[in-house]
């Protein structure tokens, strides 16, 4: 019986060890308190000004299988259906205008799409392959030129148009990169970002918001700023700078 005893007050010392520590431990960080009860209302006009929906024209040449990227430019919407290979371009209303360029093998047609972009700049739209190749199409959906990417892995996942010369790519692989390439040039000009140990499993990287370009990764916490002359880090501390 004595010996009982003694197990138990040691059990009994050694639970309020336990809990003691814990509540140190919870000290010294923040507590949120949420009240579950408690239900918000909240408006999505709260968010938005306006709220409208735009059904896209139904026809024949303009069924969309897979929608993979949507950009509105200029009072009109572009997009990307991935499965049927085709960027399709409606108006402000929904209604169907026609499509950039064709899949084929003629002059100007192109194998397949990976991605595409749009020059804001000069009014054009940038196709890029999955066989490392570039066509560039009027938004009236007119070739105009195509550039055969050279190296030993011309094949990326996404693109950006920096300027009118200037494009810059991305690979998902192990050797994360940026590629900058000059289409006067026809050829890679600079690589850099090199951070093959950071993960990212999406195949885009690239985002605008309110006019600026923004470089991130899907499991990184660190967020790129792209102008013409530099890719601005925000970290926790503040800003600093990678040079183009």
């Amino acid at each position: 019986m004595q010996a009982m005893k003694i197990k138990l007050i040691s059990l009994t010392v050694t639970i309020l060890l336990l809990i003691s520590c814990h509540k140190e431990v919870e000290n010294k960080h923040p507590v949120l308190s949420v009240d579950i009860s408690k239900r918000d209302q909240v408006s999505v006009f709260d968010v938005f000004e306006k709220v409208e929906l735009i059904p896209l024209e139904t026809s024949r040449n303009s069924l969309i299988n897979y929608i993979s990227k949507l950009v509105w430019f200029k009072d009109h919407y572009y997009v990307f259906d991935r499965e049927a290979m085709s960027i399709l371009k409606f108006d402000s209303r929904g209604n169907y205008i026609g499509r950039i360029g064709r899949m084929g093998q003629g002059p100007g047609e192109y194998f397949n799409i990976a991605e595409f972009c749009i020059d804001k700049n000069q009014d054009t739209l940038f196709i890029l392959t999955n066989l490392g190749s570039i066509y560039k199409y009027s938004l009236e959906g007119d070739f105009v030129k195509n550039y055969k990417l050279e190296g030993d892995k011309p094949f990326f996942h996404d693109f950006h148009i920096i300027d009118s010369d200037t494009l810059l790519f991305w690979r998902r692989d192990k050797n994360e990169q940026l590629h900058l390439y000059s289409t006067k040039a026809r050829s890679f000009i600079k690589h850099l970002y090199n951070k093959g140990e950071e993960h990212n499993f999406a195949a885009n990287v690239f985002y605008e918001y309110d006019g600026d370009v923004f470089f991130t990764r899907s499991l990184s916490d660190k967020v790129y700023k792209l102008n013409v002359n530099a890719i601005w880090r925000f970290p926790i501390n503040g800003i600093s700078e990678l040079k183009i």
